[in-house]
């Protein structure tokens, strides 16, 4: 990496690597034959939009007496539970996430990475965090970790 001491600007280095990395993955898949499974976006979004985490929390109140409602409720998973729902979430919707959030890097960085226009990473990083609520509360009912209002 002698050349890195010539960059013009270091501080998009990180972006330009990511993109390079991006760019690869996709010539590797491209040379092995297989196609990249595309879905249409409507199909995709369901009614994970009307969703809201922490009015459904508000609302089930599964820690009555909690004055930290929403960290209680997160406190319940391991590591292994949420990568098990983060994992679930379709990969147009979790590589934004994974961008921004995990990496750092701003929506407009994301979008170069990603090679789409920014209003296509807000749409996604939007829906993306929308199958994150909604995927959570799922999985902690379905495993017991806590119990819907109507139920004893």
């Amino acid at each position: 990496m002698g050349a890195y001491s010539e960059l013009r600007g270091p501080e998009r280095a990180k972006g330009w690597l990511f993109a390079i990395a991006t760019n690869v993955w996709r010539d590797q898949l491209r040379g092995r034959g297989r196609r990249v499974q595309t879905a249409s976006l409507d199909a995709l979004t369901d009614q994970d939009d009307d969703f809201s985490l922490f009015q459904t929390i508000a609302i089930e109140d599964p820690f009555p007496y909690s004055d930290e409602l929403h960290l209680d409720f997160l406190r319940l998973f391991q590591d292994e539970d949420f990568q098990t729902v983060f994992g679930s979430i379709n990969p147009t919707f979790r590589l934004p996430l994974i961008l921004t959030v995990v990496h750092g890097f701003s929506c407009k960085e994301a979008a170069a990475v990603l090679d789409v226009p920014l209003g296509t990473i807000l749409s996604r990083l939007h829906r993306g965090r929308k199958k994150l609520e909604r995927g959570l509360w799922e999985y902690a009912v379905a495993r017991g970790l806590v119990t819907r209002a109507d139920e004893p």
